[in-house]
């Protein structure tokens, strides 16, 4: 089943998110979805996207992100003829599901923002104490003398 299929990939790659479509699969399937989650201890954020535009306007973070050649995709990896022909054909071929798939992944990465390195955390010195005053040395300011 599919749903374990994707629980394999989650528990393999432990993405912070994953990306969905909000429609009927997720409507009738979201609960078995969480349950399934639930008894094989595989966590995962999904968020869903909604589709409110045609199949070509979807895609079109993706096309902008490509034209940019800011989009890799792996010369000789044995599905990359199947993924190029769909892409190249699209909207007009007879099948979607590559497209749908980096529409969507074109969506998250819009509302990704850029990661943050911290500051390294300045050097701790034992040595550097101030004094503050109020020590047994200072007899007229301190507490212990009448």
């Amino acid at each position: 089943m599919w749903i374990d299929a994707f629980l394999d990939l989650a528990d393999q790659h432990k993405p912070m998110v994953w990306a969905e479509e909000d429609g009927q699969i997720i409507k009738s399937l979201g609960p078995f979805i969480d349950k399934r989650s639930n008894e094989r201890r595989v966590y995962c954020h999904r968020e869903q996207f909604v589709s409110v535009a045609d199949k070509p306007t979807r895609c079109r973070s993706f096309q902008a992100r490509a034209a940019q050649r800011k989009v890799y995709l792996p010369r000789n990896a044995p599905w990359i003829g199947d993924v190029l022909a769909e892409l190249l054909s699209f909207p007009a071929g007879r099948t979607d599901d590559i497209a749908d798939a980096m529409g969507l992944l074109g969506r998250l990465l819009d509302k990704m923002v850029v990661g943050h390195v911290p500051a390294p955390p300045e050097p701790y010195d034992r040595d550097a104490y101030e004094d503050v005053g109020g020590g047994i040395d200072d007899a007229e300011d301190s507490w212990r003398t009448a």
